[in-house]
């Protein structure tokens, strides 16, 4: 009986012990989070798209139609997230269905885009010509400049100079510098905080990849090609290039300046050019040792000025310089140099520097 007793107040105290632990459980245990608004859901999706997370995007945009079906503001978001993954048919797909609920013009209007084929981007063979320059008329050396003998394409409002063609894709860069904005930061940072700057994390290529991507129209950014971008270090000095990247619109490297614009050899055997004062001024001249410019025969094919005429006297690449703080450039302002590449660099913050983008473009 004795015995019987003992089990039972074994099996009680077993009972009460295992009620605590489910009640502590309870009463600490984490309390759920309360669930984002539709307001705070677009706004993370439109954060998610500005940052290129795709990914994230999409699962923010789908919460929110789950939320709110006749928002088309989630179905707008969702396709954009869809182009920007490269899957334009589930885009259209988003957007047919976000019509259907919402009844948008916005929605209407970007469905349209996407439907309608675009033209095929103008091919033009410019050549050398003694013919009259168009108006307005230019300075003689910029109108020298602007003969070519090479391809060039409208697309986008702009127009680009083909640098190479692949089985269906066409690299190109802007004819022209198209503004001047600072690789990284601005003059109020400390040079400490610029300190490590790559491509992979400069203010410039989040605004060529975000803002400037998204200022073209949905049928043409169908028609842009993301691609995995090297970035090696600097071949004279050593400094890191960073990771490599995923873009859409990008600048070119010191590599493939030299590749596309033309080879002396300067760069690979880091001749070594300076700067030297004299009585009569400042010249170049060529001394032992790695020096800090590419000056060659090749200088004329990388000059580029804005289109518009007005002062941009050099553009980005986007290879570092000498310093972790410093990003390569090609100088094209003629009193100085016409185009120069400074393999040294300048320092990241320096916001009269050009932007030339550069893009691969599926053409078929």
């Amino acid at each position: 009986m004795l015995k019987s007793k003992k089990t039972i107040f074994a099996i009680i105290g077993v009972i009460l012990l295992i009620g605590g632990i489910v009640c502590t459980l309870i009463l600490f245990a984490p309390k759920n989070q309360k669930p984002l608004s539709p307001n705070e859901l677009l706004s993370l999706g439109n954060k998610y798209l500005s940052e290129l997370d795709y990914e994230s995007a999409v699962v923010a945009f789908s919460k929110l139609i789950e939320i709110e079906p006749r928002n088309p503001q989630g179905y707008i978001g969702l396709a954009e997230a869809y182009i920007g993954m490269g899957n334009i048919d589930k885009a259209i797909e988003i957007l047919e269905q976000g019509l259907e609920a919402t009844d948008s013009d916005e929605i209407r209007r970007l469905l349209s885009e996407l439907l309608t084929p675009a033209p095929e981007p103008e091919v033009t063979t410019v050549v050398t010509t003694t013919a009259a320059p168009p108006e307005p008329m230019l300075e003689p050396e910029l109108q020298d400049m602007r003969e070519r003998d090479y391809e060039v394409i409208e697309f986008g409002g702009y127009t680009w100079r083909v640098l190479e063609r692949q089985s269906g894709r066409t690299l190109v860069i802007s004819e022209d510098i198209l503004e001047r904005r600072a690789y990284r930061g601005n003059s109020d940072m400390r040079l400490i905080e610029l300190e490590n700057t790559t491509w992979a994390t400069s203010d410039i290529r989040k605004y060529l990849n975000g803002e400037f991507y998204n200022s073209f129209s949905a049928n043409d950014r169908s028609k842009i090609v993301q691609v995995t971008n090297k970035n090696p270090n600097n071949q004279w000095y050593g400094t890191a290039g960073g990771a490599d990247t995923n873009d859409y619109i990008f600048l070119l490297s010191l590599e493939e300046v030299v590749k596309y614009f033309g080879d002396s050899g300067d760069f690979a055997n880091r001749k070594g050019w300076y700067w030297i004062e004299t009585e009569n001024g400042w010249k170049t001249e060529l001394r032992d040792g790695r020096g800090s410019f590419i000056n060659d025969e090749y200088n004329d094919n990388r000059k580029a000025y804005m289109e518009d005429n007005s002062d941009a006297p050099w553009w980005w690449l986007r290879s570092p310089g000498d310093y972790s703080n410093y990003a390569a450039y090609v100088y094209v302002a003629y009193v100085y140099g016409d185009g120069f590449v400074y393999v040294g660099g300048v320092n990241v913050d320096a916001d009269s520097g050009g932007v030339r983008p550069a893009l691969w473009l599926s053409l078929e």
